[in-house]
């Protein structure tokens, strides 16, 4: 759960508060909520989002469903100034799809590719820190797969998300030949050359 800062916050105090709502999303199968996440669809699950929010936390994620012999635990963190925020790559790949919509589509090729840099600290820090988010923002039919990547330094890259139309966020190996320097392109023609995701 990422929690807005707030000196006055008692953790100790908060945090057993915040297990009911969680164990009613669990019993609806709703692995994530938050600001700019769609709501769940079942009144109970609408209510426990809400009720989260209200204590505090602008969004929460299922990471991982515990085993039959494990005690679920809670992650908290606070998020402010920086802070992993997956909600905030998924504003940028969306803005980015806006802006670039266009060009890709009037482009004469089999397959349109949109290549990201994620420089935003949120969303890089997202990228670098957890598993890839259960939601993804909307790809036009236009699109045929988006590329989102956060560079280690200034000429590696360390983390490679794709996303194809209607599915969702996966983790790809990063080439040896990848760079974050340079034209997007390249790195898009060197993923298709290679065969890997």
């Amino acid at each position: 759960m990422w929690l807005n800062k707030d000196p006055k916050q008692n953790l100790k105090t908060l945090m057993p508060l915040f297990a009911p709502p969680l164990a009613v999303l669990e019993q609806h199968h709703v692995a994530h909520v938050g600001r700019f996440v769609t709501p769940p669809e079942q009144l109970e699950a609408v209510e426990a989002a809400q009720r989260i929010a209200e204590l505090g936390a602008h969004r929460a994620l299922r990471l991982a469903v515990p085993r039959p012999d494990e005690t679920p635990s809670i992650f908290t963190g606070l998020s402010g100034s920086a802070g992993s925020d997956f909600d905030v790559l998924n504003r940028l790949v969306a803005d980015c799809i806006e802006r670039k919509l266009d060009k890709l589509t009037r482009a004469e090729a089999d397959e349109h590719h949109l290549f990201v840099w994620v420089r935003h600290t949120g969303a890089w820090m997202a990228m670098t820190d957890l598993p890839p988010p259960p939601e993804a923002p909307a790809v036009p039919p236009t699109i045929d797969m988006v590329w989102a990547a956060a560079p280690n330094g200034l000429t590696r890259v360390g983390t490679l998300y794709r996303l194809v139309r209607s599915g969702r966020w996966e983790p790809c190996e990063v080439p040896p030949t990848f760079s974050a320097v340079g034209e997007p392109a390249r790195n898009v023609t060197r993923l298709q050359s290679t065969g890997r995701p």
